[in-house]
Order: C-alpha cells, then sequence, then structure tokens
C-alpha cells in the first residue's frame, strides 16, 4: 500500500505539472501515455495475432504519434476542426461497442484484437490533444478537472466500498468492485465536478451541465476501469506490466483515462 501511494502520488504530481505548464509538456505526456500503452497491448492482447496485423497496430501507432507531435500544423485545416466532434462521438460510440460484449458474453475474441487496441489507446489521445490545441489556456483545466473527478471518483469508490460494500457491481470481472462504493465515488465525483466549476475552471458553466459531467465521468471511468480488468481476465493476467509500483503498468493505471477524455470533451462541448 505504501508503495502505491508514493508512486500515485508521484505521477499525480507529474500529471498534474505537465497538463497545466504547457502544451509541449502536455504532448509529450500523451506520447509517453500512448507509447508505453501501445507495448502493453501489444505484449499482452496480440499474442495471437498474425504478423501482418501486429504490423498494422505497429503501422497505426506511427501515425497516432506523427498526429499527436504535428497537431498544431494539422489542425490550421478548418476541416479537421469540424469534423473533430463527429469524430470524439464515433470515438465514444466505438468504445462502447467494445465494452459491452465484455458484460452479456464471457468471451469474444475481437475485443482483444489490434483494432480495439487503436480505438481504445489512440483515438481518445488524439480527441484529447487536439481539444487542448484550440485553447490551450482555457482547457487544460478543463482536462485536469476531467482526472480529479476520476480520481475522486476512484478514491472515494474504494474508501466507501471498503466501509459499505456489500453488493459486487461485476463480481466475475473486478470482484472487490461493490454498487455501494461505486455510488459513493460517483457522489464525490459530482461533488468535485461542482467545486471544480466554481474554484478551477476558467469558464463557468451551468450547474445542471456539471453535474452530467461528473455523473458521465465517473461512469465512463468506471467502464474503463472494468475494460481493462476484462480484458486481463481473458488474457490470464494479473497487470498489464511492471513500471509503475504497485499499480502495475500504464494500462492500470490509465484504464480509465482513455474512456473519461473523450466522454469529457463531449459533454463540456455540447
Amino acid at each position: 500500500m505504501k508503495t502505491r501511494i508514493i508512486t500515485g502520488l508521484v505521477l499525480g504530481l507529474v500529471m498534474i505539472s505537465a497538463i497545466l505548464y504547457s502544451f509541449f509538456t502536455c504532448l509529450m505526456l500523451f506520447v509517453i501515455i500512448c507509447a508505453f500503452s501501445h507495448h502493453e497491448w501489444q505484449t499482452n492482447f496480440l499474442n495471437k495475432e498474425s504478423a501482418l496485423n501486429k504490423s498494422i497496430y505497429m503501422t497505426f501507432f506511427l501515425i497516432c504519434l506523427c498526429i499527436l507531435v504535428f497537431v498544431e500544423n494539422l489542425s490550421a485545416n478548418n476541416n479537421i476542426a469540424v469534423l473533430l466532434p463527429y469524430f470524439n462521438l464515433a470515438v465514444i460510440l466505438l468504445l462502447l461497442l467494445f465494452a459491452i460484449p465484455l458484460y452479456i458474453k464471457k468471451d469474444w475474441s475481437f475485443t482483444q484484437s489490434w483494432y480495439c487496441g487503436i480505438v481504445y489507446i489512440y483515438f481518445p489521445l488524439i480527441v484529447g490533444i487536439y481539444f487542448l490545441q484550440e485553447n490551450f489556456e482555457v482547457n487544460r483545466w478543463i482536462a485536469l478537472g476531467l482526472v480529479i473527478i476520476n480520481w475522486c471518483n476512484d478514491s472515494f469508490a474504494y474508501f466507501t466500498g471498503r466501509i459499505f460494500g456489500r453488493t459486487p457491481l461485476a463480481s466475475s470481472i473486478s470482484p472487490k468492485k461493490t454498487i455501494e462504493g461505486a455510488l459513493g465515488g460517483i457522489a464525490f465525483g459530482i461533488l468535485a465536478a461542482y467545486l471544480l466549476n466554481l474554484y478551477l475552471f476558467e469558464v463557468s458553466y451551468p450547474i445542471e451541465k456539471i453535474i452530467v459531467l461528473g455523473f458521465t465521468v465517473c461512469i465512463a471511468g468506471i467502464s474503463g476501469d472494468l475494460y481493462e480488468s476484462k480484458m486481463k481476465r481473458l488474457a490470464g493476467i494479473k497487470d498489464s506490466g511492471t513500471l509503475l509500483p504497485g499499480h502495475g503498468g500504464f494500462l492500470d493505471r490509465f484504464d480509465s483515462f482513455f474512456y473519461i477524455i473523450p466522454i469529457g470533451i463531449f459533454v463540456i462541448s455540447i
């Protein structure tokens, strides 16, 4: 537990600093998350894929890196800016499409495919970096807010579940998660969204939008966490990696991040 807390504090400080300091540091954070998550997905979930599919997956990874690195040049094209909201909505629908089968059927092999890795890792990061590039001074606070809401949801779901947890949320995927814990996490996530709107966001949003934002980000975070947990069960592994002591790998730490970014941006933009 001590190692987990120390790693979490260091990682949290790095993320906050990178998101707030400059667009370049935020870009580097996204590139690092992309690179290590790509490696873990390829190592853990693509063992049965053909050499051709692995090559396609690698090609998309390189394309994603180029899009992230050259985002400022590409965003000068007004057509991309117009299409971005539709792309974001498509990403959300695909994430839901890939996650739902894991709850309604024991094992759908396509959920561990190379194209699921592309949608799960690359597309949300592209949406996030374009959103930040549009107006970094304002949107960096929103991006940080989404992360903080998810952290509050995750932390208070753990403590609420330890104290009041009785009813399993998804026993076949993550036995320790409870409905009571999830409800506690959602409640504190909405409270965090309310406080962020008062004291952190550059723009003040209507209270109803903030409630929806807090609720949807919490649900997205829970879904992303359960999705990656189910993937690991299907692959027969406990952790996606060992790079983050006490947490496992990058996919273990950022599993919900890939869900909350596109969904949070969508809610705040409508």
